[in-house]
């Protein structure tokens, strides 16, 4: 955070705060829906926490000062990362940077809604592994 000069962070899925509490920074604002940890006797004027849903802070979220980092860790699903990195473009500037944790697509899901039959549908290793296979029994 001091090399980029960064003053305001914001943490999206704080869970026990490992990250949150390790970053060293002038302000830090902490969203999630079930801190697993005493957050009532932290709050300061600089560190603010936000036991709620991220869609819900997003649609609350004061005017102010924008995030220099934004930190999304929240419910590592691709639906629910993209739509906090859309919400988190409004409190955000230009130079912010973003870091994402681990998201999971859902290839399986997006297929089905498509269309394609589930009989059809295999994870992408479990294809290759097979066509490996097939190969080793023909030589």
């Amino acid at each position: 955070a001091a090399a980029l000069g960064a003053k305001r962070y914001l943490e999206i899925g704080v869970a026990r705060g490992n990250t949150f509490f390790a970053i060293d920074i002038a302000n830090k604002v902490a969203v999630d829906p079930k801190f697993r940890f005493e957050w009532r006797g932290r709050v300061t004027d600089r560190i603010k926490f936000h036991e709620t849903t991220s869609d819900q802070f997003f649609l609350a979220a004061p005017p102010g000062p924008k995030f220099d980092i934004i930190f999304l860790d929240g419910l590592h699903t691709f639906e629910q990362t993209f739509r906090d990195f859309c919400n988190a473009l409004a409190v955000a500037h230009d130079k912010t940077v973003f870091l994402i944790d681990d998201t999971v697509p859902s290839p399986t899901r997006d297929l089905r809604s498509a269309g394609v039959p589930s009989a059809t549908i295999r994870p992408p290793a479990m294809t290759a592994m097979r066509s490996q296979s097939s190969s080793a029994s023909n030589m």
